[in-house]
């Protein structure tokens, strides 16, 4: 049991060892030339997308249908429908209690387009 456990300490040391000398030989022009890449892009799209349909499509839909709740987990399903109710057709958002902005639609075209819907 001493054997394998002192085997175990000396894996962990030689381990740690190499780990800790690649991080101080790491060469940092890496991280200023750093640019996110494309899926990330696209989460940050999708959760602006988000922040919309639960701040405006939500806040109606808990009232009316609240079947048709939007989430992170489900909103891409009904991203054709959503583009071709509020774009195409502009029948949503109903009424002016929860009217999109200019900033709100851009987020919504953007998160869209990355879906491969509209422009």
């Amino acid at each position: 049991m001493l054997k394998r456990t002192s085997r175990i300490l000396l894996f962990a040391v030689i381990l740690s060892f190499f780990g800790i000398n690649y991080l101080f030989s790491f060469n940092n022009s890496f991280l200023s030339n750093y640019t996110p890449q494309k899926e990330s892009i696209k989460d940050s799209t999708m959760i602006k997308a988000f922040n919309v349909l639960e701040q405006k499509c939500n806040a109606c839909h808990q009232k009316k249908k609240p079947s048709l709740l939007f989430t992170m987990a489900n909103m891409n399903t009904f991203a054709f429908s959503i583009h071709k109710e509020v774009f195409i057709r502009k029948k949503m958002p109903k009424g002016k209690d929860f009217p999109l902005t200019f900033e709100d639609e851009e987020a919504l075209k953007l998160w869209l387009k990355s879906q491969d819907i509209g422009e």
